[in-house]
């Protein structure tokens, strides 16, 4: 399968197209939320990056959005990029090291990680919904 990867700014949008699906950034999103808008006329979903994941799906059918899941995994990497050179959280820098878990809990609809360095990391299960 062929691919094309083309880099846009249309105002404070960044906006790329891979296979003719155009991945839009908005600058509005909170840091920490990778996700991308994928708009096809009046289809619209919004896919987060990080795992790849549907948050919502406007109009596409099935097979579409299996597609631009697809398509997601297989372009992770340059997407993030965009991600994070345009988002509030700035250019990406260098990778903090691994920091293994000590344990897990879970407390009210959250998935707590305690880490080896005292500290503790929680997440929203809905997350992984």
């Amino acid at each position: 399968a062929t691919w094309w990867l083309r880099w846009f700014k249309s105002g404070q949008m960044p906006t790329t197209i891979i296979e003719g699906c155009r991945f839009r950034f908005y600058l509005s999103d909170r840091v920490g939320t990778n996700r991308a808008a994928v708009i096809h006329g009046e289809e619209v979903a919004k896919v987060w990056l990080t795992p790849v994941g549907v948050e919502y799906n406007r109009g596409y059918n099935r097979a579409e959005l299996n597609r631009i899941v697809r398509l997601a995994e297989a372009n992770r990497e340059e997407l993030l990029q965009i991600w994070y050179e345009s988002s509030a959280a700035g250019p990406k820098r260098a990778e903090a090291p691994v920091r293994p878990a000590n344990g897990v809990r879970f407390a009210s609809g959250m998935l707590y990680i305690k880490l080896t360095d005292g500290r503790e990391i929680g997440v929203p299960l809905s997350r992984f919904l």
